[in-house]
């Protein structure tokens, strides 16, 4: 397609981006699920983006502690005018907990709506948010585990809060449960 000559001066620089980068403004849509990649202890696990309100970096001062909560439970946060609790993710499933000599958490937001229609939110901290990985639709969850790395994860991850297991460049990661990490987080408070 052979870009017309206009003069530079009638032509806005949102229609110059947009003749020079067709790609940019009709993107083609990938078929897939997609999954956020993070770090838990020393492993890493799959989270369906689906359950994700927004993920962050945020400096440790803006955790306030509460006193007299399970150990798992690094206190209240402020985001977006909402102000909900920050679970250290790897300290719930068992793990090691996050350094707390840290600057920095990753956390991930997530939302439950109730049979209300209410909605809390919850954040997760985890050790490293690594990125987003797309699974292609005709690929099923696996559910069968059979590979060493598979049974070193499970011995360090509870099997309860796997929902299934996926296959990837990293090779075969956990799908966590997140529905049942915040039922169980919510049985808490």
């Amino acid at each position: 397609m052979a870009i017309p000559p206009v003069n530079p001066l009638q032509i806005t620089t949102q229609e110059r981006l947009r003749r020079l980068l067709p790609q940019l403004f009709n993107p083609l849509q990938s078929p897939g699920r997609l999954y956020l990649r993070c770090s838990i202890g020393e492993n890493s696990a799959l989270i369906d983006v689906t359950f994700l309100d927004e993920c962050l970096l945020l400096e440790a001062e803006r955790i306030t502690p509460i006193p007299q909560m399970p150990p798992y439970v690094m206190g209240l946060m402020n985001s977006r005018q909402r102000v909900f609790f920050v679970v250290d993710l790897p300290q719930f499933l068992g793990l090691t907990p996050l350094p707390s000599s840290s600057r920095r958490y990753h956390i991930l937001v997530t939302e439950k709506t109730t049979s209300s229609h209410d909605s809390s939110f919850l954040g997760l901290a985890v050790n490293r948010i690594e990125g987003i990985t797309r699974m292609p639709l005709e690929e099923s969850p696996q559910t069968s585990q059979t590979s060493q790395t598979t049974a070193t994860i499970l011995s360090q991850l509870p099997e309860l809060y796997i929902d299934s297991w996926q296959t990837c460049s990293q090779g075969k990661l956990p799908v966590l449960d997140i529905p049942r990490i915040l039922e169980e987080v919510s049985k808490q408070f």
